[in-house]
C-alpha cells in the first residue's frame, strides 16, 4: 500500500482509466458519459495527462474512481 503513493499521479490517472476500459470492458465513450468528461479530456489523460490542467485532471480522477468503486460494488461477490 505504501508503495502506491510513490506512483505519480499522472501515472495514477491513467492507470484509473485503463482499469476502466480493460478490467471493467468501459469504451471512452461510455466513460465520457457516465463520467460527463469531455472525451478529448479522457484520451487527452490517457495519451499525456500532463497536457491537461490540474483541476480536468482531479476532475476525471475523481469521477473515474467512483465509477471504478460502482463498478466493484456492483459485481457479485467472489466474482
Amino acid at each position: 500500500m505504501a508503495y502506491g503513493f510513490e506512483i505519480d499521479d499522472d501515472e495514477r490517472l491513467r492507470a484509473i482509466l485503463e482499469t476502466l476500459t480493460v478490467e471493467c470492458g468501459f469504451t471512452l465513450p461510455h466513460i465520457s458519459r457516465l463520467t460527463r468528461v469531455a472525451l478529448d479530456d479522457l484520451t487527452t489523460a490517457l495519451d499525456g495527462p500532463g497536457a491537461l490542467e490540474s483541476e480536468g485532471r482531479y476532475r476525471i480522477a475523481l469521477r473515474a474512481s467512483y465509477l471504478i468503486n460502482a463498478v466493484n460494488q456492483a459485481r457479485p461477490v467472489g466474482a
